[in-house]
């Protein structure tokens, strides 16, 4: 049992080790640094607080100091640590079990607590029903979490399909039928512009007529016409009055 959970163990170091992703054990101890450099790491004004970290699978030996922007995402292992520290504030204070850890490793990143991740889970999934199995697959992952990328369900889409008697119409007046396609509903929602009307209706200037006077060269050029129509009708009645 001890070579299995010692062969356990190494196999999360050096996945920790390759992910550059570790698991928090525990808080052990905390230290403010008003500014400079701590240890290596680059001053900050922003950054005063450091957590002695007990790191998952590492042993004591392995303890470094954190800033406390590393651990924002180890929810429950502040927790605990407050916890611990208002539990010795109302008794003796205790001695810590490793105060000078033997080496610092900076950089490190926490992985998120399951109580955390399961919560994140529990409020996605109360807003949006669609994901509950993903979100359940997620939250059955043992003590990593990971939470798997959203899937994103592509846009539903709508065919037309193409009548046998428009194709039939087709070849009478030589239009090829469209083959039936599919539309993304995003399209079909699209405005459609309204075609312009062909042709447009004149506008009348009311204060103008219509029709243009009439001059004498009007008049003038109806004269051979009249007078061939007289003519016509006079031969007509000459005519009708030698046969009665």
């Amino acid at each position: 049992m001890p070579t299995a959970t010692a062969a356990l163990m190494q196999k999360h170091r050096e996945r920790e080790e390759r992910t550059g992703i570790y698991t928090v054990g525990e808080i052990l101890d905390e230290k403010f640094e008003d500014s400079g450099e701590f240890e290596g790491l680059p001053a900050s004004n922003s950054i005063n607080l450091y957590y002695l970290v007990h790191w998952k699978w590492f042993p004591h030996s392995e303890d470094s100091w954190e800033p406390q922007e590393n651990l924002q995402s180890s929810k429950k292992a502040l927790a605990v640590w407050a916890e611990k520290k208002l539990s010795s504030q109302k008794g003796p204070k205790r001695s810590k079990k490793s105060a000078s850890p033997t080496r610092s490793v900076s950089g490190r990143r926490a992985l998120p607590d399951f109580d955390a991740v399961e919560e994140s889970i529990a409020r996605r999934a109360a807003t949006n029903n669609r994901d509950g199995d993903e979100l359940g697959e997620a939250a059955a992952e043992p003590d990593f979490a990971r939470i798997a990328p959203r899937v994103t369900t592509p846009p539903r889409t709508r065919t037309i399909a193409t009548s046998p008697f428009a194709s039939l119409f087709g070849r009478f007046i030589n239009v090829t039928p469209t083959s039936s396609t599919e539309v993304p509903r995003a399209a079909s929602r699209a405005i459609t512009p309204v075609p312009q009307p062909r042709y447009h209706r004149l506008q009348y200037d009311q204060s103008e007529p219509v029709l243009p006077e009439w001059t004498v060269e009007d008049y003038l050029g109806y004269i051979p016409l009249t007078l061939v129509a007289v003519i016509l009708v006079l031969g007509v009645i000459n005519h009708c009055a030698h046969n009665l």
